[in-house]
């Protein structure tokens, strides 16, 4: 494990950064875009550093980037839960609420713990995840509009665009589940966790099985 550690404190825009190799801490921020990435791995390589051991708070989407960007550059990364970095900030006597202070935060909690190494997600669990989404903001979308339709409206017109945004909901849900069906064959290791999803939902509730649900996978 490399000596040089860095602590990013993520938002959606912004990356705030803590960097130790040596005595004496440094930070900067940048961007949370491609890039802030590019710049961010550029300082590290002014810096001498050839290997950094990153920590940063598991955020979901707002981490992803930047977690991957730092691995294929050759870092280490390690994703942490938020509430582990919490609860070790409470230990400090410093209690500011400021950017800075929480990558300090985090970039301590690195050297101190050591947390594993993330392995990243492969590309179909990545684009599994992303259509998992768009088919949960579908599905509410197609909930509501068709609440509306069936709750009195008395329009005809009205009535009428309702029942075609029920259809057009309805036909793109589709397409996502053929997506999500199509991702999961053409990659082994989702097929297998599908086929353990089914064995474990065999006899306790197999018609609500969707092609979307793979066991034991998690999104980044």
């Amino acid at each position: 494990m490399t000596d040089a550690v860095l602590g990013i404190d993520v938002s959606k825009t912004t990356l705030d950064t803590s960097f130790l190799a040596g005595t004496k801490p440094r930070s900067r921020s940048f961007a949370n875009s491609p890039d802030g990435w590019r710049q961010l791995i550029a300082w590290l390589a002014k810096e001498g550093v050839r290997q950094v051991h990153a920590c940063l708070e598991a955020t979901g989407r707002y981490s992803l980037g930047i977690a991957l960007a730092l691995h294929e550059a050759g870092h280490v990364v390690s994703l942490v839960n938020p509430a582990q970095i919490r609860d070790f900030a409470r230990t400090k006597l410093g209690r500011n609420k400021t950017d800075p202070v929480d990558a300090a935060h985090i970039r301590e909690y690195a050297e101190l713990f050591k947390p594993r190494p993330w392995t990243p997600p492969s590309p179909a669990l990545r684009r599994l995840c992303e259509l998992q989404t768009i088919r949960a903001g579908m599905v509410a979308s197609l909930t509501e509009w068709k609440n509306r339709s069936t709750s009195g409206m008395a329009d005809d017109r009205a009535l009428a665009l309702a029942k075609a945004t029920i259809k057009h909901f309805t036909s793109q849900l589709e397409a996502v589940d053929q997506a999500i069906a199509e991702t999961i064959d053409n990659d082994p290791a989702l097929c297998a966790k599908r086929i353990a999803g089914q064995h474990q939902r065999r006899g306790r509730n197999p018609g609500r099985y969707r092609a979307g649900r793979v066991a034991g996978s998690r999104c980044p």
